[in-house]
């Protein structure tokens, strides 16, 4: 099932990708998203290329989850290259549970949108494979993204004008 979303974001374009990859983020946005943890496991950079790799583990889940996924916590990996030329994001997130089940994998592309903001193009395509269920599992992703994305929007342009331009400044 394919996700398609376009945000504007009041970030300067080049500063997006060196405030989205801090580790300042990553600590603000545990807080936000009500994470228990939010760790960088590497994150390389050439001139040309950005690669990332951060996990992410739930608080704890509700019951309802917990006894569907067979844990009280959800572990996420996520890995991201960017091109820093193109401006060109690919990214994978693979949940510690249902991993030969589940594929989220998703592509982008940062555009100047005036001085002061950027717009994002992306598209998230979600595939469960598990019979039966897959289809409404998939539905109940979709369903929750664009929320999930607003917070994350919301989180990422208030780190950027309450910590990282006044850390840059």
């Amino acid at each position: 099932m394919l996700y398609k979303a376009v945000h504007i974001l009041k970030i300067k374009e080049e500063d997006y990708f060196k405030a989205m990859f801090s580790d300042e983020f990553d600590n603000f946005l545990i807080e936000k998203l009500n994470l228990q943890s939010r760790t960088t496991l590497y994150n390389t950079e050439t001139d040309s290329k950005i690669e990332r790799k951060v996990r992410s583990v739930s608080k704890e889940l509700s019951e309802r989850a917990q006894s569907i996924l067979r844990q009280k916590t959800l572990t996420v990996d996520e890995h991201i290259t960017v091109d820093k030329n193109t401006k060109e994001f690919y990214w994978q997130f693979i949940p510690d549970v249902f991993t030969k089940m589940v594929t989220i994998k998703g592509k982008g592309k940062i555009l100047k949108n005036d001085s002061d903001s950027i717009k994002r193009e992306m598209e998230l395509d979600i595939q469960v494979h598990i019979p039966v269920f897959g289809k409404k599992i998939e539905e109940f992703i979709m369903s929750r993204l664009d929320v999930w994305y607003e917070r994350v929007n919301k989180s990422l342009e208030e780190f950027y004008q309450t910590i990282y331009l006044k850390k840059v400044n």
